[in-house]
């Protein structure tokens, strides 16, 4: 069959896919991608860019991290061959990288988005070099500064202006994690209550539940235990009306400790309690043995907690 008729028949076969609205949504989506890709070659890339990214979202629900980064090195690769260094390869090179980070590989996946604030930059895009920042920023370092990021951050804020947005909201929180810790820590926790502050004003759940989730670093050691276990409660009851369970664990384990600074015994037990509930739920093996090690040895020291509220 000639590839022109291969394409065709692809592209038939993702247009009857689009049109089947019963079927399951993962897998309907995954055949779209697929089918789509295939006619590219006569029908261009754009049209299965948002199957390919939604696909690869779908294959990291599943722990299908490897599909995923194939999936969009191969709609990247069709990318070089039309030669778009366009907004097209900007959201594939975003979704890539997030992809990699998500796999473990973050070294890969900072590349990637680094590849993709250059090409932002140069298209002049603030909204998409803003969301590279950002996805750069979904990989954190415990106690060590990443100038690539902090620069990244700064950047994106400079161009994105100064209104009420979400997308500010977003950049002011993860430069205040970024920047902790700081040889004077309340500059970045003045800007990570500027980031709380925006986010509520702008009111969209999602926008405040990663403002909170970004903020809530950079005041954890720093700030008073009563502000932080109030920015906690709020992000642990935003990612449960947004059904996001691992923002959820991670809310639940800032409150144990937060707790456990107010010296709060059982505020603290039943926050490991409901962390413990919330991880079981989750299908993913690596947060479920993370958990499940660290509420070990909460658990134990139990005993300890127990005689200092007998006194």
């Amino acid at each position: 069959m000639a590839q022109s008729q291969r394409c065709a028949a692809h592209q038939a076969l993702a247009e009857a896919l689009e049109r089947r609205r019963s079927a399951d949504a993962g897998t309907r989506t995954i055949g779209l991608a697929r089918h789509f890709l295939e006619a590219a070659p006569s029908l261009g890339i754009e049209r299965a860019v948002p199957f390919v990214v939604a696909a690869a979202e779908r294959a990291i629900e599943l722990q299908a991290h490897d599909q995923a980064v194939q999936l969009l090195e191969r709609a990247l690769g069709l990318v070089d061959l039309a030669g778009d260094d366009g907004a097209t390869r900007i959201d594939l090179l975003l979704a890539l990288g997030g992809a990699c980070m998500r796999a473990g590989d973050g070294v890969r996946g900072t590349a990637a988005c680094v590849q993709a604030a250059k090409l932002a930059r140069g298209l002049g895009d603030s909204e998409r070099l803003a969301r590279a920042a950002l996805a750069y920023g979904e990989r954190f370092t415990f106690a060590a500064l990443d100038g690539t990021l902090i620069a990244l951050l700064q950047e994106a804020l400079e161009a994105c202006g100064t209104g009420a947005t979400g997308l500010r909201a977003r950049l002011l929180a993860r430069l205040s994690a970024a920047l902790q810790p700081a040889a004077d820590p309340t500059v970045p926790m003045g800007l990570a209550r500027e980031a709380i502050a925006l986010a509520r004003e702008v009111g969209d759940p999602a926008t405040r539940l990663g403002v909170l989730m970004a903020a809530g670093s950079a005041l954890a050691y720093f700030g008073d235990p009563a502000e932080r276990l109030a920015i906690d409660g709020e992000l642990a009851e935003i990612a449960q009306v947004l059904g996001d369970r691992i923002a959820e664990a991670r809310a639940l384990v800032r409150i144990v400790f937060d707790q456990l600074e107010r010296g709060d015994m059982h505020g603290a037990d039943a926050a490991i309690d409901a962390h413990a509930s919330v991880v079981e739920a989750l299908r993913m093996p690596s947060i479920r043995s993370a958990a499940a090690l660290w509420g070990r040895l909460l658990c134990e020291a139990r005993p300890a907690r127990s005689r200092l509220v007998r006194g």
